[in-house]
């Protein structure tokens, strides 16, 4: 009889085996880029990647439901700059998509393409995102 631990392990294999596939697949599609590849946040899977401490490589990209297409990197192309150092979270409102970057001390605003609308500096170590039912108010964590 197997022990419990090695039925976890076979799971966790399982599951990285079916990750790793899902990424080659939707990895390998080509698109072109445009400003206005971000799509209704209803039709769209928004990906943001925290990159790596120090790098400063944090990057959004977005699955489009509908056709499949992935458009990575929204930001740094649109806006000539990277997104920022560490993104720990991510909201998609009706309006925005709300990105909260921990180690550049920013919450960022940005328009459902990706360009930059506003952001709140100086958030010390800022990491997780909530909104109210209404989008009236922003809720944010910080570990500092």
């Amino acid at each position: 009889m197997k022990s419990f631990k090695s039925i976890i392990v076979q799971r966790i294999k399982l599951i990285n085996t079916i990750a790793a596939a899902l990424i080659l697949v939707c990895g390998c599609n080509g698109y072109e880029r445009n400003e206005n590849q971000g799509e209704e946040a209803s039709k769209a899977l928004y990906i943001l990647n925290e990159g790596s401490m120090g790098e400063n490589n944090a990057s959004l990209s977005c699955l489009n439901l509908e056709s499949g297409n992935l458009s990575e990197d929204l930001y740094a192309p649109i806006n000539g700059t990277p997104l920022g150092d560490v993104a720990n979270d991510i909201i998609v409102t009706e309006k925005y998509i709300i990105i909260a970057i921990n180690a550049s001390n920013i919450i960022e605003f940005c328009s459902h393409n990706g360009k930059h609308i506003a952001g709140i500096e100086a958030v010390p170590a800022c990491r997780k995102l909530a909104v109210d039912p209404a989008e009236k108010n922003l809720f944010v964590t910080s570990w500092a």
